[in-house]
């Protein structure tokens, strides 16, 4: 898989001040064949998916106020709530889609250490995907929402 660790990247901004060792932008190529294959093949973006495209099936609400902790500089509490999630496990590959030429690799533990620099790249209803758990993804809404969304 071609990719580019995150702090060389353009989107290396995002985590300023942060030293992700397991984050990587995937390269646009790539990234399109990732969403054709786990997503959608004629959509490459959320709002762009039918209702019929599995990710947009969101069944259960992890938490309503992530962006509340994000403007209040207060992680913990969305930090704690992503360890409750015991579906995925900290050396799981996930995947950080924004659409389907911007993705971010990284490892689940990273994400949860890492939230708010993600989030500060895109979060309108960015798609997080798990390599080891294909069926389950997070949908975090710009409202403040995270859903989980199943297969």
């Amino acid at each position: 898989m071609s990719k580019q660790n995150i702090l060389e990247s353009v989107l290396g901004w995002g985590f300023e001040g942060g030293h992700p060792q397991h984050t990587f932008l995937l390269s646009a190529q790539e990234a399109n064949k990732l969403w054709a294959e786990k997503i959608d093949r004629h959509n490459f973006h959320y709002f762009k998916l039918g209702d019929d495209v599995w990710v947009t099936q969101t069944d259960t609400l992890l938490t309503n106020n992530w962006v509340e902790c994000y403007n209040n500089e207060q992680s913990e509490e969305t930090t704690n709530t992503l360890s409750a999630f015991e579906e995925w496990h900290d050396t799981d590959t996930i995947y950080f889609c924004r659409n389907g030429s911007i993705i971010i690799e990284s490892t689940w533990a990273e994400f949860k250490n890492y939230w708010r620099c993600f989030l500060s790249i895109y979060d309108d209803c960015p798609i997080i995907l798990n390599a080891a758990v294909p069926h389950v993804a997070l949908i975090f809404s710009a409202r403040g929402a995270i859903f989980i969304a199943r297969q």
